[in-house]
């Protein structure tokens, strides 16, 4: 049954907008009801494999149609010969036209071992094993990516928590030993990619943790960032939508939790959002498509295989990058933004979330504007088209070099 589970309206201003949290339930994960599994998205497709029923330890990979909010079975973690790579509590990421999956422990408590790197090309529905992990296996990891390159790291072996994080390219197939994690060791954290830096957050190193860090890639360094608002946890979901992240669900010493929160790029605060609108639980996972969220499956006594979409309305009309054309990016002494909308405002942002408009020069021609980058140093910047009530209709990562 696909209903709509709740629409939160919250008025900012009456001469600003409005913005609100719609979650709708959608189809259920097909097959048995699980906890501990891991998620990646591909082609506009979301995948779950591997998990935990009540038989143990699975291998098994569904795939979510969004356009048909419909489940079909995949090729099991492996392919046909792929014996022993049932896992739970693994770590998956994608990058490209592939997913990944590594990590986890089997039935009975078994470590997966380092050399269970697989990668999964949903085009050829086929299972590659790909270089082996080369810190120590361990099983309630993190991982995120981005660009062409994925980060691992945490978790833990039964006995002992980690802070070591490794580096995977998915161009020369190949690891390294990065910076430790900014945080203490630990486990049950969430990670994930926003805007071309990671972040990790919460979890548990004998103590239920509340901190939330930022990853830059460019310099291998971590921040501090303002801590989760919400009672220290350990499995949560979370996920990125620059500007915004999100933290749901989670538990603390079998008090399970359904509260959601959404974390500002810009200006580094939390803001409580409408509750997941399932029963609370832990272990669930959370894929992004588009501008949707997906969260399901977990566990608080009883296994789930429910499954929701969570969507942030801000009451304007957004533009996607259907409606808007940058080129080049990225830049060296200019860009150029073509939309098909008139008179919009184009504003520059550092990296720390400070307008740095003014250090270029910004023509506009009807639906074309062209940035000239003037006295702008190489680095990472973000561009916002705003209409004329200041309203952020789109937002995009521009690299100068």
């Amino acid at each position: 049954m696909k209903n709509l589970i709740l629409f939160s309206l919250l008025a900012i201003t009456p001469s600003v907008f409005s913005q609100g949290d719609i979650w709708m339930q959608k189809d259920s994960v097909k097959g048995k009801t699980r906890s501990a599994s891991s998620a990646f998205v591909v082609d506009g497709k979301g995948f779950i494999a591997g998990g935990l029923d009540l038989q143990g330890t699975k291998r098994s990979v569904h795939a979510y149609v969004p356009f048909l909010d419909d489940w079909f079975l995949e090729a099991k973690i492996g392919g046909p010969n792929g014996g022993g790579q049932d896992r739970a509590n693994a770590v998956a990421f994608s990058i490209g036209s592939k997913g990944y999956i590594l990590l986890g422990s089997r039935s009975g408590g078994a470590l997966q071992p380092s050399e269970a790197v697989f990668s999964f090309t949903p085009s050829t529905g086929t299972w590659t094993q790909e270089a082996n992990f080369i810190g120590t296996p361990r099983n309630s990891a993190i991982a995120f990516a981005i660009g062409d390159e994925a980060f691992v790291g945490t978790g833990s072996n039964g006995s002992t928590y980690y802070r070591d994080m490794y580096k995977y390219s998915a161009t020369t197939n190949m690891w390294q030993q990065v910076a430790d994690f900014g945080g203490s060791a630990r486990q049950d954290a969430v990670g994930f990619a926003m805007g071309g830096q990671g972040y990790v957050g919460t979890g548990d190193d004998g103590v239920l943790k509340s901190d939330f860090w930022q990853y830059e890639p460019t310099t291998d360094t971590w921040t501090q960032k303002a801590s989760f608002p919400g009672a220290a946890r350990r499995g949560a979901v979370g996920w990125g939508q620059f500007p915004q992240a999100f933290i749901c669900t989670g538990e603390d010493n079998f008090n399970y939790y359904n509260d959601t929160w959404e974390y500002n790029f810009y200006s580094d605060t939390w803001t409580q959002r409408a509750n997941f609108p399932g029963p609370a639980r832990s272990q669930a996972v959370a894929f992004v498509i588009g501008s949707v969220a997906y969260v399901g499956t977990g566990y608080n006594g009883i296994l789930y295989d429910d499954f929701f979409s969570y969507e942030k309305t801000l009451g304007i009309a957004q533009l996607n990058s259907d409606d808007v054309s940058i080129y080049p990016n990225p830049v060296t002494t200019s860009f150029n933004v073509v939309t098909d909308h008139y008179d919009l405002e184009l504003v520059l942002m550092d990296m720390q979330g400070r307008e740095v408009s003014g250090a270029a020069r910004i023509e506009y021609n009807g639906n074309k504007i062209t940035v000239h980058r003037q006295s702008l140093p190489n680095g990472t910047y973000f561009l916002q088209l705003m209409n004329e009530n200041k309203q952020t209709l789109y937002t995009e990562k521009i690299i100068f070099v």
